[in-house]
């Protein structure tokens, strides 16, 4: 069994999907960690049998579409097994003290967060909070 996830192993997805793994499968499943939800999302047709692990509040600004637009439109090749909680990573505001560029980085999820957090800022969302790092 594979387990479709976004990746490093750094990311809260990754740790969710590992957490998921051992409950389900007692480890035994394989993670894989891909660089966005975006690439898993458009080459599902490769990864028949196997799982995903994607956070509810997962939102592209690639695709212009939240997790529940991406589940109703993939209903045909998406089958909801189960939903679970896990603890994610604190989110930290970091600013770099002389940089006058006024751009803020996040994950699409969080991008109104930070807006409305940080004022003055653009701002350009990531694939991950980890690479918004």
């Amino acid at each position: 069994m594979v387990i479709h996830t976004l990746g490093p192993a750094a990311t809260d997805s990754f740790a969710a999907a590992e957490h998921y793994n051992q409950v389900k499968y007692a480890g035994q499943a394989t993670v894989c960690g891909h660089p966005s939800f975006e690439e898993i999302l458009t080459t599902l047709a490769g990864y028949h049998g196997d799982e995903l692990v994607i956070p509810a509040a997962f939102k592209s600004s690639t695709l212009k579409a939240g997790w529940g637009d991406i589940h109703y439109a993939l209903l045909e090749q998406l089958t909801l097994r189960d939903c679970f909680m896990t603890v994610l990573d604190p989110i930290v505001v970091v600013q770099r003290i002389g940089a006058d560029n006024r751009i803020g980085y996040t994950h699409a999820a969080t991008a109104q967060l930070l807006e409305r957090v940080v004022s003055h800022v653009s701002v350009q969302t990531c694939a991950s909070k980890y690479l918004a790092y």
